[in-house]
């Protein structure tokens, strides 16, 4: 049957046969790398940054709330030098707690992640409403004492225990929050972990699909050579 083909016709086809091939293989390639890119992109550009930012969020608000205890301390309060640092370090950390929570919350999310993010933002929002009603109870302390308010003012003692009342009412609200803190990290780090790990496997594995399909395609080509190489000498 071949036999009755023209030789053109014969070294066309060839030809159009080796492109068609060298095509499906560059085609498989660069499905390939476009699958890997966008898990690359996923990791490097959302879950890193992401898990970045909660950690920061939580490591601020440890912060606050060592500031606070620090405060709440006669010994610390009493230093207006260590008072004032106290009280604008606090300042500080909300400033880039806030700037973490903001670039956090730009990230793309799943369900899941969703889901337990809303979960803290309840958790926080509860947890802040308490710091701050200590915050103030602590300025107002501190106002009493730059005014040369004694510590034996009941004025003063009124907001001293309201500042130590506030502390241990945040207590349990801040565990939950760092609780649910935990949970989303955890989330985000297992996600990141599974989606390498899933990349590693599927470029070893287009690798090999790949090597395969040049040995099979470089095969080809060489018997259609020899192929067109018999037809023409006949």
């Amino acid at each position: 049957m071949f036999s009755n083909i023209k030789i053109g016709a014969k070294i066309v086809g060839g030809v159009i046969f080796i492109i068609v091939m060298s095509q499906a293989i560059g085609f498989y390639a660069l499905s390939n790398l476009a699958n890997l890119s966008n898990k690359l992109n996923q990791t490097s550009n959302v879950d890193l940054p992401a898990v970045n930012n909660l950690k920061s969020i939580d490591k601020e608000m440890n912060y606050i709330v060592a500031c606070e205890r620090g405060l709440a301390l006669g010994i610390m309060f009493d230093n207006k030098i260590v008072r004032q640092n106290l009280f604008k370090s606090i300042t500080d950390s909300w400033t880039r707690l806030e700037r973490n929570w903001a670039e956090y919350e730009k990230l793309p999310k799943n369900d899941d992640e969703k889901k337990k993010w809303d979960g803290f933002v309840v958790n926080f929002t509860l947890w802040k409403t308490k710091h701050l009603a200590g915050m103030e109870a602590l300025k107002n302390k501190q106002k009493l004492v730059e005014a040369g308010v004694s510590e034996q003012d009941a004025n003063f003692q009124k907001w001293d225990k309201a500042a130590d009342q506030a502390e241990l009412d945040a207590r349990d609200s801040f565990q939950a929050t760092t609780g649910t803190m935990d949970g989303l990290v955890s989330a985000i780090t297992t996600q990141a972990v599974s989606s390498t790990e899933k990349t590693r496997l599927s470029a070893t594995h287009a690798v090999s699909v790949f090597m395969t399909l040049m040995v099979v395609g470089g095969a080809i080509a060489v018997l259609l050579g020899v192929f067109l190489s018999r037809s023409i000498s006949r």
